[in-house]
């Protein structure tokens, strides 16, 4: 069955019977047989933050996606008493300042202070797209302190451009779309949407006899800001009966015409594959090796991404 989740050919994806919060296998000297642990988006929202000071600052609220570099840009912190925001007001938390291994009942550490999120950009939920300008994001990453190396490689303008042929393959007229995840909803950003009326779906052309299919289930890379793969989910009816496909983000490329996602054609010329998997809960530990087979077909490097590591030390 796992061969399914990712249509290879060879090789066994090693799952674990424990949830996402189990700790990871110790590596072996082959990087290639390590076991990857992986969180839901969804299980990440509506989590509390625990400061690195000691307090209880907030909730998150969603999460802001950027698929051309394949990494989770924020998480949005909703109202809360100790960070005085009005009813309608997010403080943008770049991802990499959570320790998704640290989530214990309903809370999450992060590397930041009370006073830093007090103190942090706030916006209107309806001017959402403003925290992916240019100018907004780089007041964010710098108010904490996060160093050039560890920023999204579209953030730093004269950078490394390794992986650049699949930044472009998810964007549109050159400017990067953002995906949101919500409690209730997935959705689209697209740069200068006005308000939060605006928001487009998530729907996917699979092509072929597949039709389209919308993103289902986002899965993070437990110690980075790498998202390790999406679930597109089609077919069914009324939620019943649905299957799930499952596609690197980087793969996805806005069309603006539609205003739906469209797959990057695979390397080998074979088309999406046509293997699937019944909806239900997503695997929560995958071998490198496997993810690598994924991306590759789709061309995109084994490495993905720049991550940053944040190995939760205790």
């Amino acid at each position: 069955m796992i061969n399914q989740i990712f249509g290879v050919k060879s090789g066994v994806l090693a799952l674990a019977v424990a949830t996402a919060l189990s700790p990871l296998a110790t590596a072996t000297a082959d990087p290639y047989s390590k076991r990857v642990q992986l969180i839901r988006a969804d299980d990440i929202i509506g989590l509390e933050l625990r400061t690195s000071d000691g307090h209880e600052a907030g909730e998150i609220d969603s999460l802001l996606i950027s698929p051309a570099t394949g990494r989770v840009r924020y998480a949005l912190i909703s109202e809360d008493e100790s960070l005085d925001l009005e009813d309608d007001e997010l403080v943008a938390l770049p991802f990499s300042k959570l320790y998704p291994r640290s989530i214990n009942d309903d809370d999450i550490d992060v590397d930041a202070t009370l006073r830093q999120l007090q103190e942090a950009t706030r916006l209107n939920r309806e001017k959402l797209a403003d925290f992916t300008q240019p100018r907004i994001v780089t007041a964010i990453y710098d108010h904490y302190q996060i160093p050039k190396s560890e920023r999204l490689e579209s953030d730093n303008t004269g950078g490394n451009d390794q992986g650049s042929q699949h930044r472009g393959a998810a964007r549109d007229g050159g400017a990067d779309n953002h995906v949101l995840i919500s409690r209730d909803v997935i959705a689209t950003i697209l740069p200068g949407m006005a308000g939060a009326d605006e928001l487009l779906g998530a729907e996917v052309v699979l092509g072929g006899d597949r039709g389209t299919g919308e993103i289902d289930e986002i899965l993070i890379d437990s110690d980075s800001d790498a998202v390790a793969y999406i679930l597109v989910s089609h077919g069914g009816f009324l939620g019943i009966g649905n299957e799930w496909h499952p596609l690197p983000i980087q793969s996805l490329q806005w069309d603006s015409k539609s205003e739906k996602y469209r797959v990057a054609t695979p390397t080998d010329g074979s088309g999406i594959s046509s293997k699937s998997i019944k909806d239900g809960d997503p695997p929560r530990r995958v071998r490198q090796s496997e993810l690598d087979q994924l991306y590759s077909r789709y061309g995109i490097p084994p490495d993905r991404t720049e991550k940053t590591e944040r190995l939760f030390d205790g």
